[in-house]
């Protein structure tokens, strides 16, 4: 049961990815009107999908370490969604050395978009997983 929590969970945090992107004016917000949502609808699954996917090599440890240990904080999460942004700032970026060094401000954009979008879903999954459907305490003995 707990495993479908978290994919839930999951699933909710890349959701709430794709919202922060339409909010930040990422996706056009026109484009998701009812009368066009046979196409945005592909979009914005596929890119809930893919934003999942880049994210996996923070998200699985800090759900591993977090459902192990049974810490709950949301400092970690937070944590964990600056690391993912500053991950997926270094694989998607394709800014040249010199307009990091100078920190232009379309890169400062970027950088406070990418985190804000990672840093939105690691809450988002940290209070779905934690507040909403928290894991059942413990028996005495069980586990670490």
């Amino acid at each position: 049961m707990r495993l479908l929590t978290i994919l839930a969970a999951y699933a909710a945090s890349s959701g709430a990815a794709m919202v922060v992107l339409v909010l930040f004016g990422w996706i056009d917000s026109g484009s998701l009107s009812l009368d066009r949502i046979g196409y945005i609808a592909p979009l914005f699954a596929g890119g809930a999908a893919s934003g999942a996917l880049y994210a996996l090599p923070i998200a699985v440890p800090t759900i591993l370490l977090t459902e192990i240990t049974r810490i709950s904080s949301a400092r970690l999460f937070l944590a964990a969604g600056l690391a993912t942004s500053a991950l997926m700032f270094a694989m998607l970026s394709e800014y040249s050395r010199a307009e990091l060094i100078e920190l232009q401000p379309y890169v400062w954009r970027d950088v406070i978009v990418i985190a804000a979008v990672c840093v939105a879903a690691s809450l988002t999954y940290w209070f779905v997983a934690w507040k909403v459907a928290p894991p059942a305490p413990r028996a005495k003995g069980e586990g670490v």
